[in-house]
């Protein structure tokens, strides 16, 4: 089983061009400080309010293209975390059930 560590240093070589050392630092901050259960429960819900941000305004227009952007963002942070997370396979020392 791999260590956050481990991921970690995958996911650079992996996303290296995507993510400063900077960034990363924040990402594993942020896994190690709420668990990584909240951040997977997060990415979730970013991924939801993108859905359905994107659907007001191409369905309603009730949403600018700024909008969108905003939350597609944020389902990037959220995704990088979750690729920290998984990366490649289930991590019991980091998913508490």
């Amino acid at each position: 089983m791999k260590t956050l560590e481990q991921l970690t240093a995958d996911y650079k070589e992996e996303f290296k061009p995507y993510t400063s050392g900077e960034e990363l630092l924040l990402l594993e901050r942020a896994i190690k400080q709420y668990g990584a259960t909240a951040q997977i429960r997060m990415f979730v819900e970013e991924c939801a309010e993108a859905i359905a941000t994107i659907m007001q305004y191409y369905e309603r227009g009730r949403s600018s293209l700024d909008d969108v952007a905003s939350e597609l963002a944020d389902v990037e942070v959220t995704l990088a975390q979750m690729k920290l997370i998984v990366n490649g396979e289930a991590n019991e020392d980091l998913v508490e059930n």
